[in-house]
């Protein structure tokens, strides 16, 4: 670097001295522009080309407004002894203010731009500037940080420029008297200089690095967790493909019995049997294609296949066709409530769906239940609609894996069969349009089920 040594202009100052503010004020007199500034325009020091490149690297660096390091401060330590100077300073300079790193000599940490003396030194980034007696300087000799209580004469600041070429700040030093350095004096200054910026570099890049580690950290447990649910869903696949194997046998068994007893009974001309097999068989039939239904289904959520018509249509009356159609043999009686002239825009069938597996559901496994009460209401902004029973109610522990897929309620001891489909079709259809599903119970107080479609 060359030695600029003709009355040049400096930086760093608005801190120095012996003051215990954090921030640079002037009072009284010292209220007033340093030499050369305007009133309004162009600001009073010279301003880089590149400045807002050179801004956005400072930035890049995060190192505005930390806490002080010990790294940092060790250097401008050396460069006041070296210097023999009472003040050296790590500085940075923003777009409106010069902020110290390090502040050795002073507990002042920030400046005005416009006062500072480092702003000059950024402007010629390949040379250290230097200014002697700062009261010879036309362009300090009226700045307050001259002529006030801080009584800045010497300065001497070499820019940190980093590997692009930015100035971001200087490492400079700071004398109440008019003086020089040697030329192995700026030589070390220039050495010290390098060694903020190496710091500087490495405080970056041990910053990227340690972002880095957290965002594999999270990679990793996030394909950990993956990998669990890959096990866990193979596992339930084994599951499901033996849970499939006899849901289907269970009904198809029953199925072929009833048809080889009619086969065998059909010659009897006053055959009593037949109309009870043929239902036995019609409900078989009814259970396989209750199954391949929810199959399919299942099969279309995972293949983004499922295609909703929506249509305005009467929630309130829906609930009272599902409400109407009672299983046979089933002493439960079945109320709708709410609102009659609720409309609401969805898919009618998928609706009716979910409506008739929570209804169905209520029935198989509230069996102490007199009454099921399907209710529909106004909530804000969504139609809700519950379904509620006086049956056992479901254990606290299970009610976070209700919706999931392939898990059946065989804690509450019911004989009913089923893949475990239901409520978790029940869950993605309301999903789809953009609604919410969820369950209120408590063991021994009966189970509400409900789901919210926007109005």
């Amino acid at each position: 670097m060359v030695v600029r040594n003709e009355g040049v202009h400096m930086a760093g100052a608005n801190t120095y001295g012996n003051r215990q503010d954090d921030a640079f004020e002037l009072s009284g007199n010292d209220r007033q522009s340093p030499a050369g500034k305007q009133s309004g325009g162009e600001p009073p020091y010279p301003v880089p080309e590149n400045e807002e490149q050179r801004i956005q690297a400072l930035d890049t660096y995060h190192i505005m407004d930390t806490a002080e390091e010990k790294d940092f401060d060790e250097l401008t330590q050396l460069a006041s002894v070296i210097c023999g100077t009472p003040i050296a300073l790590v500085t940075f300079i923003d777009r409106d203010r010069q902020w110290m790193k390090s502040h050795h000599g002073t507990t002042l940490t920030q400046t005005p731009r416009e006062y500072a003396f480092c702003t000059h030194a950024i402007a010629d980034p390949a040379n250290v500037m230097v200014v002697p007696d700062a009261t010879l300087d036309m362009r300090f000799r009226s700045n307050p940080l001259v002529t006030g209580e801080t009584n800045i004469s010497f300065y001497a600041g070499v820019p940190l420029v980093n590997q692009d070429g930015f100035a971001l700040g200087s490492l400079c030093v700071i004398d109440h008297v008019a003086r020089d350095l040697h030329p192995q004096q700026v030589n070390a200054l220039v050495t010290l200089a390098r060694q903020v910026v190496d710091k500087l570099e490495l405080r970056r890049k041990s910053e990227r690095l340690e972002q880095v580690n957290i965002e594999l950290a999270s990679s990793l447990d996030a394909l950990n967790t993956a990998n669990l649910k890959l096990q866990e869903m193979d596992i339930r696949k084994d599951e499901f493909l033996g849970m499939v194997s006899h849901e289907l046998k269970t009904p198809i068994t029953s199925l072929k019995a009833s048809l080889q007893l009619m086969e065998i009974s059909s010659g009897q001309t006053n055959n009593e049997l037949q109309p009870l097999l043929v239902r036995k068989s019609l409900r078989s039939t009814e259970k396989i294609n209750e199954l391949v239904d929810d199959l399919l289904t299942m099969h279309r959520f995972g293949e983004k296949q499922l295609r909703m018509g929506m249509s305005h249509f009467n929630i309130y009356r829906l609930l009272q066709d599902c409400a109407s159609e009672k299983p046979a043999g089933k002493a439960i009686t079945t109320r709708v409530e709410g609102e009659q002239d609720l409309s609401v825009f969805a898919d009618e069938h998928r609706i009716e769906q979910v409506v008739s597996n929570l209804l169905g559901n209520a029935m198989k496994y509230a069996n102490q239940s007199d009454e099921i009460v399907l209710t529909v209401k106004r909530s804000g902004t969504m139609i809700r609609v519950s379904v509620r029973d006086q049956g056992p109610g479901i254990p606290a522990e299970h009610i976070p894996y209700l919706f999931d897929r392939y898990w059946r309620a065989d804690h509450m001891g019911s004989t009913y069969s089923g893949l475990g489909l239901g409520l978790y079709i029940c869950s993605e259809i309301i999903s789809r349009h953009n609604g919410r599903i969820g369950v209120e119970s408590e063991a021994g107080q009966g189970a509400e089920f409900w789901f919210e479609l926007p109005a």
